[in-house]
């Protein structure tokens, strides 16, 4: 697949304005603080470092077009990423993908402990021609397992809702949808 500059442009401004979204949704659901990370310099996995409860979480934030394309849900989030050059690395070496899973969730563990927080995510999906939203909070742990974040409509209702299905916002426009 040919990556356009559209694409990228379309991709970062996704991803910026998810960030923002998901501090204003923290703040909103009672989060006592909430810091951007991406001032400088870029962490892998982390964006945000927020506290609730007396609790730090180490929040990264996954922003998605709701709908694939295809028309279809948009089934699950990256939630940890690894290149194809090192994938196929670690592979030749007998690494397993349940190995390389485990490897890049430690890698999220140690980021963490450096914080002193719980490694968490926070996922929105967009609908960029209605100009809504929805977002979900949820702790590492319980997708661990796994590279993504489930985000059927049934998976979500074992996440914290943090924005309802249908929450309006004017930085959500149709530039942000899916091409093919």
């Amino acid at each position: 697949m040919q990556v356009s500059f559209l694409h990228v442009e379309r991709i970062s401004k996704l991803g910026h304005l998810g960030e923002k979204l998901a501090e204003e949704r923290l703040r909103a659901a009672g989060f006592e603080t909430v810091q951007n990370l991406n001032q400088g310099i870029n962490f892998p996995y982390a964006d945000l470092l927020a506290t609730r409860s007396g609790q730090r979480f180490l929040v990264g934030v996954k922003s998605r077009n709701e709908f694939q394309s295809s028309g279809k849900i948009n089934p699950c989030y990256n939630a940890v990423l690894i290149g194809d050059a090192k994938r196929r690395q670690l592979e030749a070496g007998g690494k397993s993908e349940a190995d390389i899973t485990a490897m890049l969730w430690k890698e999220v563990d140690v980021l963490a402990q450096r914080f002193d927080a719980t490694p968490a995510w926070l996922a929105l999906a967009m609908r960029p021609n209605e100009g809504t939203f929805s977002a979900y909070f949820g702790l590492a742990s319980v997708i661990r397992h796994r590279r993504s974040i489930p985000m059927r409509i049934s998976d979500r209702k074992s996440y914290l809702e943090v924005a309802p299905i249908g929450t309006k916002d004017t930085r959500i426009t149709p530039d942000l949808l899916n091409r093919s």
